[in-house]
């Protein structure tokens, strides 16, 4: 419906004969659903109708419309053939919203309460919606509007079926071989067994086969079947009839359209009974979840096979199981099924590695799709395998390696990793990680030279290295030397690598603002670190606490201009206790430093006192006023809002309290016997 065109027909003002019912409909004191009555209108709404070729045009007054104006509080446009509905205000504002949400002071419109509109209006709606009834406008009008939106809902059901339809047509059959791949590769192992004195006989659930085993087998324990040496747990037949278990089991197949890959959940349960022999187990398997992954494997899409929209019908739709355990329930405990995966993979950069090794030849409870992500953006793990590098192959497929270290762009391996053939020899017969790549890679570049000791050391421990090459850079030492000295200090000042290189480095950022030479080598290997360090920070902090208070002081000037008349107000002693109000906006930060809280960290309270909203003041000892004992935020009026002492603890509290109640008493009598209230200077 083009709004202009709505706009320009006819408005719908109110009528002699709704004018009359306004003015006959008094409140009245009516049932409201409750023991108790209220007074209220019997009609809530007016309404007058009218079409216009295709379109509905329904007009809502209320009392208050009718007494102020001629003109509808909304209009409602309706047009059938296009399944169209739009609202025009009062005030000349559009809506989309059904007729139920219209509210007047903050409240909708419902069912139950009662309207006026002419019967021959009522009677033109009803032909209009042709309701075969004589149903008022309002549900006349909502009922519509209802069947739309379901109407509206099944069209994008059906884009939405259309969508999914279209994803799974693209899925392939299921391995003809999953279910014996199952049976045999998925579920717990055991060997069923009958026994007398002389011979004990059972069935083996992985190889097949009926063995003899040792008269000695207890039943539940586990062991090892004599045939094929598959770990099992012995199952008396005597003790045990059935024996059930269920898995997850993840499928990774490429879609026809070879636009990315689906992977496939199954949901498996099987069941051994001595009914059946136990070779015979009854095996049920459905497929349960499905994800899209791209050609990059990053996920696009999520499947699960269940109700759709509450309709009924078991079909493929978007999740119904949402987050992480959702996602966890479909893969994270699956069993790979990884017969087909050289296949399904054989175009992929990585093709060539050992993929079911990876997932543990299906035992994996790693989400498949991460490993296979891994892959994507590392392919030169094929050659970390080949060439026995399995810790840093391990790390990478974990997540734990340094990125940093290797160049994706280069082809040759060593070229990878950043390295000279003689470093990436001595990487492989270490078999290092992440951490020794990037210290061989450091000798390179800063020299020195890498022990095995030192890189196993380092790998076992695994020490964050990653400074290492910055301190190099700052200091000139070479990689070496640099961790020979961190490595010395870590035992002086009984500290692990890292806090020791955060210290080292807190010291030469300090040493650098000193102006030393970073490179001298009584500066850059300080024999006492700590002392040093702790020195240097004690001055700077005293440094930084003059210019904090300097700034607060300038910033907070009303704390000073009105200190004589705060320290009258606020002025008391008891029991050897002082109250010492602050002269300027430092003594507060200095207070806070002292008492180890947040009064001073931050400008909140200074700028509280400033502007007199509230005050900070000092509780002390008579005989040591100026030895911080309690701080307390106070009201002008003696409301006290927090009181602390060191660290937040409240030191004699009950002691304190009593004290704090007459201090607050004090204070009330104070103001009402000046009557006035103390406005702060401004700013």
């Amino acid at each position: 419906m083009k709004k202009r065109m709505l706009k320009e027909l006819q408005e719908l003002l109110v009528t002699p004969a709704i004018r009359d019912a306004e003015g006959k409909d008094v409140p009245t004191a009516r049932n409201n659903g409750c023991s108790a009555k209220k007074e209220t209108f019997e009609y809530v709404r007016f309404y007058r109708a009218a079409v216009h070729g295709d379109i509905l045009q329904v007009a809502i007054f209320t009392h208050e419309s009718i007494q102020t104006s001629k003109r509808p509080m909304y209009t409602v446009f309706i047009d059938r053939k296009k399944d169209e509905h739009v609202t025009l205000t009062e005030d000349g504002k559009w809506r989309t919203g059904k007729i139920n949400s219209l509210d007047v002071d903050g409240k909708t419109w419902k069912y139950t309460q009662k309207e006026w509109s002419s019967s021959k209006e009522r009677k033109l709606v009803n032909e209009y919606f042709e309701t075969r009834a004589n149903v008022n406008v309002y549900k006349a009008v909502l009922d519509w509007q209802n069947d739309l939106g379901v109407q509206q809902q099944k069209k994008r059901w059906q884009s939405e079926i259309e969508q999914i339809d279209a994803t799974m047509k693209e899925v392939p059959e299921a391995p003809k071989d999953l279910n014996e791949w199952i049976r045999s590769h998925v579920f717990d192992e055991s060997v069923f067994y009958m026994k007398n004195r002389k011979r004990a006989i059972g069935y083996c659930t992985h190889c097949g086969n009926w063995v003899d085993l040792p008269p000695a087998i207890t039943h539940g324990e586990k062991g090892k079947c004599p045939r094929c040496h598959h770990e099992v747990t012995w199952r008396s037949w005597n003790k045990q009839k059935t024996v059930k278990d269920e898995q997850w089991v993840g499928v990774l197949q490429q879609l026809r359209d070879e636009s990315g890959y689906i992977l496939r959940g199954f949901h498996c349960k099987i069941k051994w009974t001595l009914e059946n022999e136990w070779a015979n187990p009854e095996i049920d398997v459905w497929e349960n979840y499905r994800t899209r992954l791209g050609k990059t494997f990053d996920e696009t899409e999520q499947f699960e096979w269940g109700e759709w929209k509450n309709t009924g019908v078991s079909r493929w739709c978007h999740p119904l199981s949402h987050g992480f355990y959702g996602c966890y329930e479909r893969f994270g405990k699956a069993h790979m099924y990884t017969a087909n995966l050289k296949r399904e993979l054989k175009k992929e950069p990585f093709a060539n590695v050992n993929i079911p090794k990876l997932m543990d030849y299906g035992r994996t409870y790693v989400e498949p799709a991460y490993i296979l992500r891994r892959l994507y953006t590392h392919p030169y793990l094929e050659y970390l395998q080949k060439a026995g590098l399995h810790r840093l192959a391990d790390e990478i497929m974990k997540a734990q390696e340094y990125s940093s270290c290797f160049d994706r762009t280069k082809m040759r391996i060593n070229e990878v990793l950043k390295l000279d053939k003689q470093r990436y020899n001595r990487l492989k017969e270490w078999n290092g990680g992440s951490r020794t790549l990037y210290l061989l890679q450091l000798e390179q570049t800063y020299g020195g030279k890498l022990t095995q000791d030192l890189s196993e050391k380092i790998e076992n421990e695994q020490a964050p290295v990653m400074g290492i090459g910055t301190l190099c850079r700052r200091t000139g030492l070479n990689t070496i030397q640099q961790l020979n000295y961190l490595t010395k200090q870590m035992k002086s000042m009984h500290m692990n690598l890292h806090d020791t290189e955060n210290t080292y480095v807190d010291y030469l950022n300090m040493a650098e603002n000193r102006g030393m030479d970073l490179k001298d080598d009584i500066v850059r290997r300080q024999k006492n670190l700590r002392e040093y360090h702790d020195r240097y920070a004690e001055e700077r902090n005293a440094m930084e606490n003059r210019e904090r208070d300097k700034e607060v002081n300038r910033k907070f000037l009303n704390i000073a201009k009105n200190h004589k008349e705060n320290a009258e107000h606020f002025a008391f002693e008891a029991e050897n206790l002082v109250i010492v109000v602050p002269r300027r906006a430092s003594d507060i930060t200095v207070e806070g430093r002292k008492q180890h809280h947040c009064v001073g960290a931050s400008d909140m309270y200074l700028k509280r006192m400033d502007t007199g909203e509230s005050y900070i003041v000092f509780l002390r000892h008579k005989d040591s006023p100026k030895t911080p004992y309690y701080t307390i935020e106070i009201k002008l009026d003696g409301e006290i809002k927090q009181w602390y002492g060191a660290y937040n603890r409240k030191p004699d509290e009950k002691k304190i309290e009593k004290i704090l109640k007459n201090y607050t008493k004090t204070i009330e009598t104070r103001c009402r016997e000046t009557e006035r209230i103390r406005i702060p200077a401004a700013v």
